[in-house]
Parts: C-alpha cells; sequence; structure tokens
C-alpha cells in the first residue's frame, strides 16, 4: 500500500514537469515495481543527467560573454546544495517516502532551474 502510495506521487509529479523529464526516466519509473531504490535510482540519474545538460547549457550559450559565463558558473557550482538544502525538509519524513520525496523534490527544482535558465537566455538574448 505505501508503495503503491509512494508511486503514485511521483506519478502525479510528472504532471507539472513531464515534458522536462528524459525519456527513460518515465520508463525507469514504470517499470521499477514499486521498490524504493530502483525508483531511486531512476531519480539520480534522471537527476545526474539533467545537471549536464545544465552545465552544457551554459557554456554553449554563455561561454562568449566572460563575466555573464563566470557569474553562472559560480551558481551553478553553489546549485546542487541550494537544492539539497530546499528539499531536506523531506528528511524529516522516515524511511522510504521521505528518501524518495527529497530525491523526486530535488529533481524537480533542477528542472525548474533548467527552465529559469532558459528563460533568462531568451531575455539575455532578446535585448
Amino acid at each position: 500500500m505505501k508503495k503503491d502510495i509512494l508511486l503514485l506521487a511521483i506519478l502525479l509529479s510528472f504532471s507539472c514537469h513531464s515534458s522536462e523529464y528524459g525519456v527513460g526516466y518515465t520508463t525507469c519509473i514504470k517499470e521499477s515495481d514499486g521498490s524504493t531504490e530502483n525508483i531511486l535510482t531512476c531519480i539520480k540519474s534522471e537527476y545526474a543527467d539533467q545537471r549536464k545538460q545544465v552545465e552544457n547549457f551554459i557554456i554553449k550559450n554563455f561561454k562568449q560573454d566572460k563575466s555573464m559565463f563566470m557569474s553562472l558558473e559560480k551558481y551553478n557550482k553553489s546549485l546542487d546544495s541550494a537544492i539539497s538544502d530546499k528539499c531536506n525538509v523531506y528528511f524529516l519524513l522516515d524511511g522510504d517516502r521521505g528518501s524518495i520525496s527529497e530525491a523526486q523534490c530535488e529533481l524537480d527544482e533542477l528542472l525548474t532551474y533548467k527552465k529559469l535558465l532558459n528563460d533568462f537566455y531568451e531575455m539575455h538574448n532578446a535585448g
């Protein structure tokens, strides 16, 4: 029952970021069989993939503007810590529910940052 609720909570979070998740992530979660270990592996793998996309986006789109690039790189280095701090409240939930909720929160916060970064890039280029 608990695992079904956890899986349902994760699938509901897809409604917010579904178009932003990698193709493999949705499949991975669906094939996780509700196993906490498998779900966490899916989330952590997607986080790593999305994190790499953020880094590549910054390099590709801001490398020419040295000042902007340095500022974004400085912020980018502290991003994981900031996201972790924000989602740490889920640590207060014991067991699987807390672990999965915290990891999913971190992934969703990264996707929110990725969108913000894209919006910033578009405004920066608009002049």
